[in-house]
């Protein structure tokens, strides 16, 4: 029996925290916003020296002593890992205010009238802007927090290929010199729905604006392939088999592979997963089949 169930003198169920997390969030969200950035603008008006992870642990372990009332209050008795969960749903909170901000500016880079993806270059000059934007919807990135380390990162990158590390290199070196761009992000996050597996850390794109514009652009362009892609092939089920999806690949594109990972995406969303060397391999035989039909 815990000091609650003590003190009372019954014992408290052990229940889920999030909603009651999510209630007080959605109740209180904007005189949260509003708090944190009076308190950031006052520090930084007086000059302090301040860290803006430090101030929001400060206010999460607070949050945190409220919510475990309310648990009480309602027979329930507080998750050892409340602050976690609180900080998780913050994150939530903050990334779903800012997607549909980063939606709308990445979007302003279309070309119109081209129904396949293409190549958008979106100049980081122009950042500026979104920040701009961001900011006015009270959304300050800076103060997501998560647990995953760096190292957590490296091993995964490295797990899924996408950032090896050389043979001729040790495991202590490479850490010392290791880095990642944005896309290898992005590329981790594709890798790892794959596999149904959730982080939330790199769901978020480690919080990072521009691997969130970088992937907010895939995650668009995916949506523009798929509806073109479906339009062309009308005769495809909505459930394809892999060689299904192969078959109406090569005869939309034949030997162009640009379009290759928005398949494989394509494929995932509705269930089918291909590796990259199984797709490629896929491909190729398919050509060779669609050659001789088309001769």
């Amino acid at each position: 029996m815990g000091w609650f169930d003590f003190l009372t003198g019954k014992k408290a169920k052990q229940g889920d925290a999030r909603p009651f997390i999510k209630s007080y969030l959605e109740e209180n969200w904007e005189d949260l916003l509003a708090d944190w950035t009076e308190m950031i603008e006052e520090a930084t008006s007086l000059g302090a020296v301040f860290d803006k992870k430090e101030i929001m642990r400060k206010e999460v372990q607070a949050l945190a002593e409220k919510i475990s009332a309310i648990l009480k209050d309602n027979d329930l008795r507080p998750p050892a890992n409340l602050p976690g969960l609180i900080r998780e749903e913050i994150n939530e909170k903050m990334l779903s205010e800012a997607r549909p901000v980063i939606r709308e500016f990445v979007a302003g880079y279309r070309k119109p009238g081209i129904p396949w993806p293409q190549e958008i270059d979106i100049p980081w000059q122009d950042m500026g802007k979104l920040e701009t934007a961001l900011a006015e919807k009270g959304v300050d990135l800076s103060l997501l927090q998560y647990d995953t380390s760096e190292e957590k990162i490296r091993s995964l990158l490295d797990k899924y290929g996408i950032r090896k590390r050389p043979s001729f290199q040790d495991a202590e070196a490479w850490a010392r010199t290791f880095s990642y761009s944005n896309e290898d992000i992005v590329a981790l996050k594709a890798a790892l729905k794959r596999d149904n597996i959730y982080l939330q850390a790199v769901e978020h794109c480690l919080g990072n604006l521009r691997a969130l514009v970088k992937d907010e652009l895939v995650s668009m362009q995916d949506d523009w392939f798929e509806s073109s892609f479906r339009k062309v092939n009308p005769e495809l089920p909505e459930k394809p088999s892999k060689m299904q999806w192969v078959a109406a690949y090569v005869k939309t594109f034949f030997q162009d592979r640009s379009y290759l990972g928005h398949l494989q995406r394509l494929a995932a969303k509705h269930g089918v997963t291909f590796s990259n060397e199984e797709l490629e391999k896929m491909v190729s035989s398919e050509i060779e089949v669609q050659k001789i039909s088309r001769s």
